[in-house]
């Protein structure tokens, strides 16, 4: 009797790493339906240099004005820079030219726009920017969802309701698009996980 016993369990055992296995697999977020190999070498086929940051120079942050900011901001979007991490075969969407000073993530194009070289994270912007209230933000200012996501606020829809707002961001790979720097109107603060999204200024914004 404990043979069967065991040989159940060994059983069910084996059932549910096939069956866990299979869900891991069907879940893994690639590129345009890819099998994994291939997001693998889709992501690594751009040539792009990996981030380091121990070989980048943290230069003294300067003041930045908002027009430049935006101006900045709105470069990315037409010249349509692509998504990309700068961390090997990790997300990354096309070739990126500030791989070697801050990537071209979300928190790389709000570093490199803020002009603050050395490519800070999602979780390294407050170090660099303070929380404001969403009746103080203004353009160049951002949204940010700590450890996830970062938004350039670009102004509202509508200055009286100041229930969309036009945002700037360099949304990721694996999601429908578009896979570069693009501008939209959102719901304020964000369409998913709106508690987490908190408005930050630049410490040296003029």
């Amino acid at each position: 009797q404990n043979f069967w016993v065991t040989m159940q369990h060994l059983l069910l055992g084996v059932l549910f790493c096939v069956v866990f296995t299979n869900a891991q697999r069907q879940d893994y977020p690639t590129c345009d339906g890819k099998s994994p190999s291939e997001d693998h070498a889709f992501h690594s086929s751009f040539g792009n240099v990996d981030f380091d940051v121990s070989k980048v120079v943290r230069s003294p942050l300067k003041s930045v004005s908002r027009d430049a900011i935006m101006s900045c901001a709105r470069d990315w979007v037409a010249k349509k820079i692509p998504y990309c991490q700068c961390n090997g075969a990790a997300e990354c969407c096309g070739n990126c030219p500030y791989c070697g000073t801050t990537r071209c993530d979300c928190s790389g194009y709000v570093s490199y726009c803020w002009g603050a070289m050395g490519g800070y994270s999602t979780r390294s912007i407050p170090d660099i920017a303070h929380k404001i209230t969403k009746e103080e933000l203004l353009p160049g200012d951002v949204l940010l969802n700590e450890g996830e996501h970062v938004i350039f606020f670009g102004g509202w829809e509508n200055n009286k309701t100041k229930t969309h707002y036009h945002a700037y961001q360099e949304p990721g790979c694996h999601n429908d698009g578009p896979h570069h720097a693009y501008e939209s109107v959102v719901v304020y603060p964000n369409s998913w996980s709106p508690e987490l999204f908190i408005p930050y200024r630049f410490n040296h914004v003029l």
